[in-house]
């Protein structure tokens, strides 16, 4: 029996995608290659066994007990944690699936009810994971400054975001303090 607090009446449902229908492609993309909206990386260093093991891990942390999964739950107010995240009420309809949110880049923002208490495997693996993704952000950060016709110093200044002065009638998107938010 599905819990009443995950059930939606029928007009907020998610329309269903067919596999039949004619679809736009997400453009694999070497690492060499210019960048286009989305992507997909291909050759991006990312050590695919790693990426492998991880993905096993993780399947195991949402195999245990909920007991067990519990003991990673979020704090109240955070949404970093096990549990649902953005929950505001009792009576808000919730989306029925397991969910493990964490930052681990920079390390200085890792919540110490969480990251540290991983099984160790499951933490070193995910520490490997999190430098190497951080890596490979810096990589692509870089490449934009290329492409744009910058240097690597104009978008980061001793570990810091450099701010941008607009110039007049102009837009600025700040790749970089998304990237900075996202903590990636």
């Amino acid at each position: 029996m599905v819990p009443t607090r995950y059930m939606r009446p029928d007009k907020d449902q998610c329309p269903t995608i067919s596999n039949g229908g004619s679809f736009h492609q997400i453009p694999v993309v070497d690492m060499q290659c210019l960048f286009s909206f989305a992507m997909e990386l291909i050759n991006h260093g990312v050590n695919s066994s790693l990426v492998e093991k991880l993905k096993s891990e993780v399947q195991d942390f949402f195999n245990l007990p909920m007991a067990e999964k519990n003991k990673y739950g979020q704090e109240p107010g955070d949404v970093e944690g096990y549990g649902q995240a953005f929950v505001k009420s009792e009576e808000q309809k919730l989306d029925w699936a397991d969910m493990l949110y964490m930052i681990t880049q920079p390390e200085d923002l890792r919540k110490p009810h969480l990251f540290p208490k991983l099984p160790l495997p499951q933490r070193e693996s995910l520490q490997e994971y999190s430098i190497e993704l951080k890596s490979l952000a810096l990589k692509i950060l870089n490449l934009i400054a290329k492409a744009l016709g910058m240097k690597h110093e104009e978008i980061e200044e001793n570990e810091a975001w450099v701010p941008v002065i607009p110039l007049p009638n102009a837009f600025i998107v700040n790749v970089g303090d998304i990237l900075e938010i996202s903590q990636l």
